[in-house]
């Protein structure tokens, strides 16, 4: 339960990042300049959240490389998990 808690509120920070920086980057454009303003808050999100998840999945590689498990501790993790789910 606490992990959600905690998917919670990195979503709710995210959020009001988000929303504080595209206002803040759309409080004095023209309108001329609205969507060249919008078009670059929204692709500087992406390429965070992208750089995020690059990040975050080299870690957990590495992790995994370093734990030396071997395709058998896979295999065994679902067989696991399919016979929870069918009990």
């Amino acid at each position: 339960m606490a992990a959600a808690a905690d998917h919670l509120t990195w979503a709710a920070v995210t959020w009001a990042t988000f929303v504080t920086a595209f206002t803040a980057s759309l409080a004095d454009a023209d309108p001329a300049e609205g969507g060249l303003r919008s078009a670059l808050v929204n692709t500087f999100h992406e390429l965070g959240g992208a750089v995020g998840v690059a990040v975050l999945s080299t870690a957990a590689g590495a992790g995994l490389v370093m734990a030396h498990l071997g395709s058998h501790d896979f295999a065994r993790a679902l067989q696991a998990r399919s016979c929870q789910t069918k009990a």
